[in-house]
């Protein structure tokens, strides 16, 4: 919650430093800066790669009745900000449906790793060395 309330401040200090006039928002507590840009002028896409609400309801350290409010307040933020950003890039056509109808644009873009690129070890995890 901390990240949420305190962020945009330092965020939109920064990005008016910078001078730069798009900006590209991957964090959804970035969504209050987000904003903040975009009255100021700028270009802003926000960038969607998990389902907001159903992420705050599964958040631990959020109390158990809290959640469920939380996640339509996250939601509703959200909504917020995709109306009036410029674009949404989605991770998943299940977000796009989701996003596509209040946004100006949408784009989904499927950057998962490939899996054939990684490996899984052979071994069964309790004889694997414990290494980070």
């Amino acid at each position: 919650m901390a990240r949420f309330a305190l962020s945009a401040g330092p965020a939109v200090r920064t990005a008016r430093r910078i001078g730069a006039r798009f900006f590209h928002v991957h964090d959804p507590e970035l969504l209050v800066a987000a904003l903040r840009l975009k009255a100021g002028g700028a270009t802003v896409i926000y960038d969607a790669h998990e389902q907001l609400p159903d992420q705050v309801q599964s958040k631990a350290w959020i109390p158990r009745p809290l959640r469920r409010p939380a996640a339509w307040l996250a939601r509703r933020l959200e909504e917020a900000a995709v109306r009036r950003l410029d674009a949404v890039v989605a991770a998943t056509p299940a977000i796009e449906r989701r996003l596509a109808p209040l946004a100006r644009r949408t784009l989904v873009v499927r950057n998962f790793p490939i899996l054939e690129e990684f490996p899984a070890p052979q071994d069964p995890f309790s004889q694997r060395p414990r290494r980070a």
